[in-house]
């Protein structure tokens, strides 16, 4: 790893949290983060759980 980071789109995010493998794999290994705009848009999103926030 170069010390880089992916960032991940918010499409992408609701992808892994539904359990997508093929999202899952392609990420594998990345230092991967989400900006701030991501994260209020999970934590808006309707039927969220708790445990996925």
């Amino acid at each position: 790893m170069s010390g880089e980071s992916l960032v991940l789109d918010t499409n992408v995010a609701l992808y892994l949290l539904r359990g997508d493998s093929s999202a899952a794999d392609a990420i594998f290994g990345q230092r991967v983060v989400i900006s701030f705009i991501t994260y209020m848009e999970l934590k808006s999103k309707p039927g969220m759980s708790r445990a996925e926030t």
